[in-house]
């Protein structure tokens, strides 16, 4: 079978994120003080990968680190029309390049301000956005204007942004602000394609090119100021267009190894997959996938260094008996915007704590965001287990991944973990959008670079055999999007335990599909289980399945 996740399992807005220009906008409360601006000529940054002055990347870093904030200003994007969005979010970028000092409240799921007490800094409320403008006019150098018939060059407009410390706004809201125009990119192009291979021609050499950026055109209120304050490029490419296709090529193969295609990916031919097809193009080049497309404030969260435990506390493994055996994978896990958004609303469940639940997380969030991370830490009760999503460091398909470098990717792999007090991962493994078995060899790599306790593999089909490959565990599993799928699931253990006339343990993983399904929706059905069932964390199910094979 195959399928594209986010087609199959949610959008944007099933994720938890706002749809841009959704809810009205917040009165305005007396702001604090401002941050000091910084001079546009201190905040730039050369060419060809080197970091901007407040952004830190060493060799051996998965993404940048931003300065420390001190304190922050607040403006509110809702209620803003996508021009206005387009303008606040760039404005962003540039000035937290030097010093996170701009946070931007949104009608996400969590609530605008759920996670804005974890930066640890005094905030104010939101200021107007001419406000803000004028507070930092000094830092930037004028507006870039996009074409209004040509959604493709907000991408361009985005790129252009970063390299040149300019602000996205339309001619209006240039003109009402009183900003010079940088780039007028309006009747400069005749399409899409003209315009993304312009880009690629021109401006991809002056960017950051350690990684590239990509999402959708409508999305104005998210992870642009991501991409403008590290300078890189922003593109927005369909995988079922040649050409453009092409063109996804040529920048996977001129990344470096294991570099992150950071956002989302296109395909625009509806009911044909393309999720799976891209993640395998940019696999077999060394080029992982982080989503984060609805990822918000990254430019803020990169600097707050909240400490991680990177030896949590674990609850001792019950012993081994003959029972059915079930542990639940909460689906994704892979993208920084389920963290922030999809899963911190399933982490407020009321339920959650009740049952045994795994919780994937990317590992890259302890670049991108470790005070998020650290907030579910310290929150978890011993029923929640943290372990990395798919597939690592981040979205591969193992099988893909030329094998002369995957070593490496597992390695980072196992030191991001390692710092994150995780001990597993799920994997997701296809070929031509098929789920495929891991192999021996991709097994061992992670075996050999992180240890693990036990892999999760797939969601494709129901089986209880949990395999042992070079030494580690194997969780095959299904997925449920409801209750009825779970109760099902757990229905074919319950006849294969009975079959072998509970003489011996049976072991089943079930992955929950994180869009549909609650904490208060799995927990009645686990609860309503008989006394030949035990649910378990991950962990645990790991080290049970290894001492029933012994």
């Amino acid at each position: 079978m195959h399928l594209d996740r986010r087609a199959f399992l949610g959008t944007a807005a099933a994720a938890g994120a706002a749809i841009p220009l959704l809810g009205t906008a917040t009165a305005h409360a007396a702001p604090a003080p401002a941050p000091a601006t910084v001079p546009a000529a201190a905040a730039g940054a050369a060419a060809g990968g080197v970091s901007a002055a407040g952004i830190s990347w060493p060799g051996a870093q998965a993404l940048p680190r931003f300065a420390a904030p001190t304190s922050l200003l607040t403006a509110d994007l809702s209620g803003r029309t996508p021009s206005e969005q387009l303008t606040l979010i760039s404005l962003q970028g540039i000035v937290n390049r030097t010093v996170p000092r701009v946070y931007l409240l949104a009608n996400v799921g969590e609530g605008k301000t759920t996670w804005l007490p974890q930066t640890g800094v005094p905030h104010g409320g939101p200021l107007p956005l001419r406000e803000l403008v004028e507070r930092f006019r000094g830092e930037i150098t004028g507006a870039i204007i996009p074409d209004p018939e040509l959604p493709g060059t907000i991408s361009v407009a985005t790129t252009l942004a970063g390299l040149e410390d300019a602000v996205i706004a339309s001619a209006t809201t240039a003109a009402n602000l009183g900003l010079p125009v940088v780039e007028d990119l309006r009747g400069r192009f005749a399409d899409e394609l003209e315009a993304s291979t312009w880009q690629i021609d021109h401006l991809w050499p002056r960017t950051e090119r350690r990684m590239v950026c990509s999402m959708n055109t409508s999305l104005t209120a998210y992870l642009r100021d991501y991409s403008i304050a590290n300078r890189a490029l922003m593109v927005w490419l369909d995988y079922h267009d040649p050409a453009q296709r092409s063109l996804v090529v040529r920048l996977a193969d001129e990344l470096p190894t294991h570099a992150p295609y950071i956002g989302w990916l296109r395909g625009d031919t509806a009911g044909v997959p393309y999720e799976s097809p891209m993640v395998e193009l940019l696999s077999r080049r060394s080029v992982h996938v982080l989503a984060a497309d609805t990822a918000q404030n990254l430019t803020v969260w990169g600097g707050v260094r909240t400490p991680v435990d990177n030896s949590p506390p674990r609850p001792p493994t019950p012993a081994l008996e003959n029972k059915i055996y079930v542990t639940l994978v909460y689906s994704d896990g892979d993208n920084l915007q389920y963290a922030q958004h999809k899963m911190r609303q399933l982490w407020d469940d009321p339920a959650r704590g009740e049952i045994p639940i795994n919780w994937p997380v990317p590992p890259e969030i302890l670049d991108a965001a470790p005070a998020l991370y650290s907030w579910y830490q310290s929150t978890a009760t011993p029923n929640d287990y943290l372990l990395s999503g798919p597939s690592g460091l981040g979205y591969v398909f193992p099988s893909a991944y030329p094998t002369a470098t995957f070593d490496g990717f597992a390695q980072r792999t196992a030191r991001y973990c390692a710092a994150l007090g995780i001990d597993s991962t799920a994997i997701i493994n296809r070929l031509d959008s098929v789920y495929e078995p891991l192999t021996e060899a991709s097994v061992r790599s992670y075996a050999d670079g992180m240890d693990p306790v036990g892999l999760f593999q797939n969601w494709s089909g129901w089986t209880t055999e949990q395999p042992i490959i070079a030494g580690v565990p194997i969780g095959r599993s299904r997925m449920a999007l409801n209750q009825g799928e779970l109760s099902a699931g757990l229905d074919l253990a319950a006849a294969e335990f009975d079959e072998a006339g509970g003489q011996r343990p049976v072991f089943a993983t079930i992955f929950l599909a994180a869009w549909d399904m609650t904490p208060t929706l799995a927990a009645p059905v686990i609860a309503g289980l008989d006394d030949r069932f035990r649910a378990v964390r991950g962990d645990h199910f790991f080290h049970l399945v290894r001492q029933a094979a012994a």
